[in-house]
């Protein structure tokens, strides 16, 4: 499955996930910054990325935020 299918996909279905469909929304926005070459990358036997790539695309954060809602949603 490509990544901005994925990406749509969990955007759309963000009501699901209330109260937090807010965090789901945000989880987005970050990832936005990987859509466009993520599959590239993924399949890639020739591209490592980098630190400097990766704190570029907040992607601690997005993981942190994927900690979060997985926490909260094993709450309810």
């Amino acid at each position: 499955m490509d990544f901005s299918v994925l990406l749509a996909t969990l955007g759309k279905s963000s009501t699901d996930f209330a109260p937090e469909n807010k965090l789901v929304k945000r989880i987005c926005q970050l990832s936005e910054g990987f859509k466009d070459n993520a599959n590239d990358m993924t399949h890639s036997l020739y591209h490592i990325a980098s630190k400097n790539e990766l704190d570029e695309k907040c992607f601690q954060d997005i993981l942190d935020l994927i900690k979060k809602l997985e926490e909260e949603m094993g709450k309810q």
